[in-house]
């Protein structure tokens, strides 16, 4: 049953607005500067049923449209809109008082237009409640492809609804995993590469990369579009690699390779910070190829989206450590290292099996705080198999897994699809696999499956994290800081 608290003629848009009931829940707190504010509801977050999006769903930056800009004990400033020209802001919000929705009236350096609507953005002071959050309600609107778009839930925007957040005053309990430091560069032969997507002129050439260290810049004011590739060449490969921040989307109809390789290199290449969307691209989000003699790969505090399936042989995985050719020098990757890493699948996640023969897979295997779970934003394939982790034999095929061993610290596997009944098979496939799940839903594997796959340590569990996601968006792609992810 909901409960109107308010409705709103909006002039001549013909929009009207309903709020209901919100079961206030709990989410996490993460480390922030002070009189910071942590979100319930990031860029691409999922919102509560009948709320719009507390963020842009119709600009490629995806930037928050209702947030906190200051928590400081019992109070936060609140803040509508987010500047844009062709946007205008609902002269009042609401806030959650722990019993009811209590009305705000916002205020702006802008002049009220129709004494309805400020342009660009809107602020006002709610009181955080005993425990230092509260929700609150806000209404913006956009003038996009010649049409008003208004409290907006996702990109077709076919509802006009209150859109919400969750604020909460940012506090020093960040307790994600204990971050690999990133590789010492030579700096006499370091080359710098900053502001550059892959589809830029800038962006480095495998040329320029060879026989170097390599550090590069993703833009943090734009969404890079194209794949691109690091690393040397098979006769001069490249050292040590390190690609920081930044986002990349790729379209739909593109197949083959991945969004970010990583080819021809022989220290530790570090990728940090990237937020990856395929939008169901047959396509691997980050892979490697051609390892060079004691490669090895880190990847940290990023968000890898929806790399799609086509057919039994053409598919994305989250992560692919893929082959090369062992007669032309070509090796397994070393070591790969996964710390604060969420990747939202469709078909398949991390995929790295070892293969002699191929120079296919990872010598070791280390996933320290990482979330898999399918993508609810697009319907699976029925009957499709969703293979969150694939590091070992599966039906008692060849692969093999990591020999020098395998290490899970607080990984969750989330396997619920929300299109089909549980009767339906898309539920717990990895490999290695377990016997059974204890009493946390933590998977038990056997004395003789951790011998025989190197199992140095620990498991993963079902579901998801349970103080929310390893990876707050605002902290990452456009918005990196390394800061928040080292506890600082």
């Amino acid at each position: 049953m909901k409960y109107k608290i308010a409705t709103y003629d909006l002039r001549n848009m013909g929009i009207h607005l309903a709020i209901g009931v919100l079961v206030l829940l709990f989410w996490g707190v993460h480390n922030a500067h002070a009189a910071a504010c942590d979100h319930t509801y990031q860029s691409g977050s999922q919102p509560e049923a009948s709320y719009g999006a507390a963020w842009n769903t119709l600009s490629a930056e995806k930037e928050l449209l209702v947030e906190g800009i200051s928590c400081q004990n019992t109070e936060a400033t609140l803040k509508i809109g987010s500047d844009g020209n062709k946007q205008y802001v609902y002269k009042q919000g609401y806030y959650w008082n722990g019993n009811q929705w209590t009305s705000i009236n916002l205020n702006s350096t802008n002049p009220l237009l129709a004494n309805t609507w400020y342009k660009g953005n809107a602020n006002g002071s709610i009181p955080l409640t005993d425990n230092k959050s509260t929700y609150a309600v806000g209404f913006v609107c956009q003038y996009v492809n010649n049409a008003w778009k208004c409290g907006c839930q996702d990109a077709a925007c076919t509802e006009s609804l209150w859109q919400i957040q969750g604020i909460s005053e940012a506090t020093n309990t960040y307790s994600g995993a204990v971050l690999e430091e990133p590789p010492v560069m030579d700096p006499n032969n370091t080359v710098v590469f900053e502001n550059v997507c892959p589809e830029d002129a800038g962006f480095p050439t495998r040329n320029q990369m060879a026989g170097k260290d390599v550090v590069i810049t993703l833009p943090s004011d734009r969404v890079c579009t194209s794949k691109g590739s690091i690393g040397g060449t098979n006769s001069n490969p490249s050292h040590n690699l390190r690609l920081i921040g930044g986002e990349i989307d790729i379209a739909t109809s593109d197949e083959g390779g991945g969004a970010l390789t990583v080819a021809w290199w022989d220290g530790t290449a570090m990728i940090e910070g990237i937020e990856i969307d395929m939008h169901q691209a047959c396509s691997d989000a980050i892979r490697s190829y051609r390892v060079k003699g004691d490669g090895r790969m880190v990847v940290q505090n990023s968000y890898l989206r929806a790399p799609g399936y086509c057919t039994e042989g053409t598919h994305g995985d989250i992560i692919h450590i893929q082959g090369g050719e062992p007669s032309v020098g070509d090796v397994n990757l070393n070591e790969l290292v996964v710390q604060n890493v969420r990747g939202d699948l469709i078909n398949q996640g991390l995929f790295v099996p070892y293969r002699v023969d191929t120079a296919h897979g990872t010598k070791k295997l280390v996933l320290d705080h990482v979330e898999l779970k399918l993508d609810t934003r697009y319907k699976h394939t029925e009957n499709r198999i969703a293979t969150m982790i694939y590091a070992g034999s599966y039906n008692g095929n060849s692969d093999l897994p990591p020999p020098n061993g395998q290490s899970y610290n607080e990984v969750y596997l989330n396997w619920w699809d929300p299109w089909y009944p549980d009767t339906i098979d898309r539920k717990n496939s990895t490999a290695p696999d377990v016997i059974g799940y204890d009493e946390n839903e933590c998977g038990i594997f056997s004395e003789q499956t951790k011998i025989n796959n190197n199992i140095l340590f620990g498991q993963w569990c079902k579901g998801s994290p349970p103080n929310g996601t390893f990876v707050p968006l605002d902290k990452i792609g456009l918005n990196y800081d390394r800061t928040y992810f080292v506890g600082q």
